[in-house]
């Protein structure tokens, strides 16, 4: 028995978090029935004694007005008494994460090793590294998640970021949320574009691509080391595509490389897309069907090498005679459903003038403006008011692909169970109170948007352009001054950019193209934007009576 009188406590307590009210008075009235009945631990310090732990014990025996506690005296270092508090409030009562990162950061800081603080903790060395990751948030960053625990996506991306970036984050969230903590707003500010590094086909030694490790995720996954340097892996990924497609030729096999557009890998006109492509390697001959292989250029895959086995386009049938009947042009079959290239392109329906560019650059335009909004409501979608998402719901609602499916084939249904599966419970239930309904909303807006290819017609109609220009959409496009879009450009176009830059022009288009290209950032041949619906007629459809009253 030690007098409380000769313990010190110069060491802080490493349960910064304090426990709730009700369990110190259950301690407190525990004490006064019974004393003491589980020893402290001190350490000499001459004629007096430093606590190592038991603080809440201490303060409620004082509280009892008791003149003497149990302990047990050890002497041990400062790293060892460490250690010890851990341990010892880890196995007592279950430590707030933000106590249990410092603490651990605070063992690191005081010499221990990775392998000796997972040893004396009993976690791994890696989630050792996690947590010390954690400790270096910012403070504000560490006192909202003691009152509020984000999910672990969520942490992951404001801790790889400077807390320079975590301040920004959160003066975004205070714009949209105020007080209450939003950490879907603070993890969109901290997080940046990243590939990671399996899904390189290219020599990572003949790089000076820098990949990090991303303490996050899965050890051995294809993900656990990633690169920030989403051009330079780009590029590199890109020249080894072409090298291996150029090898898969030499070998007489039917491989061609393709673009990414739309979402997808572009195939040549006429082309069928197998779903389940052979097996036995790439197809070889002079004709059947072909592989294209394709890198996606954006999105969670972007940087990954996709393949898709497609067949050539079926040879027209003969037309053949009937006997007795002269030979004539085919005629379309009464009832027959119109072609898409028969539909009236939905612009020019509201009389908006078309600018002088190609079939393929307003095609550019349509895609890029496509992955703009997209991005753009999943970046930002999160932030808006659900009212607002909502209304943009019932606008996407009214749009051409409402059966829904993918821009790119009438078979390629788009999916929503798994923001389904976020909505309701195992047992059936819709439970919308535990779940963040702003990013789901976005998710599930961004998946049904098609800006409409104006040569296929192709996509969503209008609704697109509405709901870009109110969600403010074009600050998400892309830069038009490349070398692919300058090239669909009319010479009266270009002619005109080159005017507004006070560019010399050259005598040739082609000479002229190369000299805009990257000059002209201010170049925007697209808005988000387009009148309003038109009412129409209704069309119903009449029966009989007799058909009716059956």
């Amino acid at each position: 028995m030690i007098a409380l009188d000769l313990i010190d406590t110069p060491h802080p307590n490493p349960c910064t978090v304090p426990a709730p009210p009700e369990a110190d008075a259950a301690l407190l009235a525990s004490i006064r029935k019974s004393g003491v009945l589980s020893a402290i631990m001190l350490r000499p310090a001459g004629n007096r004694y430093e606590l190592v732990f038991g603080y809440r014990r201490v303060a409620a025996a004082r509280a009892a007005g008791l003149t003497e506690i149990p302990a047990t005296v050890k002497p041990m270092t400062d790293l060892e008494l460490l250690e010890a508090q851990v341990m010892e409030n880890l196995h007592r009562r279950q430590m707030h994460p933000v106590d249990r990162w410092k603490a651990v950061a605070d063992m690191l800081d005081a010499g221990e090793t990775l392998a000796g603080a997972a040893i004396a903790l009993g976690y791994t060395e890696r989630e050792i590294r996690q947590m010390e990751r954690l400790a270096a948030l910012h403070p504000k960053i560490r006192q909202m998640v003691i009152a509020d625990m984000p999910s672990t996506y969520h942490l992951k991306a404001i801790a790889a970021a400077s807390h320079a970036r975590q301040i920004e984050g959160l003066k975004a969230q205070y714009a949209v949320q105020g007080d209450r903590v939003n950490w879907n707003i603070i993890a969109n500010a901290c997080r940046d574009a990243t590939i990671p590094r399996g899904r390189a086909i290219f020599d990572l030694g003949s790089t000076t691509i820098a990949f990090t490790e991303d303490l996050f995720a899965q050890p051995g996954a294809d993900d656990q080391f990633v690169t920030r340097d989403v051009a330079g892996f780009m590029a590199a990924q890109r020249a080894a595509l072409a090298d291996a497609v150029a090898a898969h030729k030499q070998r007489n096999e039917r491989v061609v490389l393709a673009d990414w557009f739309r979402g997808s890998v572009a195939l040549p006109r006429g082309y069928t897309p197998r779903f389940t492509p052979a097996r036995g390697g790439s197809p070889k001959g002079p004709a059947g069907p072909t592989k294209f292989m394709a890198i996606v250029e954006s999105g969670d895959d972007i940087g990954k090498v996709v393949e898709v086995l497609a067949d050539p386009p079926a040879p027209l049938p003969r037309r053949m005679e009937t006997p007795g009947r002269e030979e004539t042009d085919a005629q379309e079959p009464p009832h027959a459903v119109p072609l898409e290239a028969d539909r009236q392109d939905p612009l020019e329906e509201f009389g908006i003038e078309r600018p002088p560019i190609t079939n393929r650059g307003r095609q550019i335009i349509a895609a890029t403006k496509t992955a703009a909004l997209r991005e753009h409501i999943r970046r930002h979608g999160g932030n808006l008011s659900a009212e607002l998402l909502g209304a943009c719901l019932v606008l996407a609602l009214a749009g051409d692909n409402v059966r829904i499916s993918d821009e790119t084939s009438k078979w390629a249904v788009v999916s929503f169970g798994d923001l389904a599966m976020r909505l309701v419970d195992p047992a059936g239930r819709l439970d919308i109170d535990a779940v963040a309904i702003g990013p789901i909303l976005a998710e599930a807006l961004a998946r049904m948007l098609t800006v409409t290819d104006p040569v296929t017609l192709a996509g969503s109609g209008l609704p697109p352009e509405w709901i870009g220009n109110a969600l403010q959409a074009d600050m998400a496009l892309p830069r038009y001054d490349t070398a692919e879009f300058l090239g669909t450009l009319a010479k009266p176009e270009l002619l005109k950019i080159a005017a507004d830059l006070d560019i010399a022009v050259p005598d040739k288009v082609t000479a002229l193209r190369e000299a805009l290209v990257g000059k002209a950032p201010g170049y925007h041949p697209t808005t988000f934007g387009a009148p309003g619906p038109r009412p129409r007629e209704l069309q119903v459809q009449h029966r009989p009576v007799e058909e009716s009253v059956a």
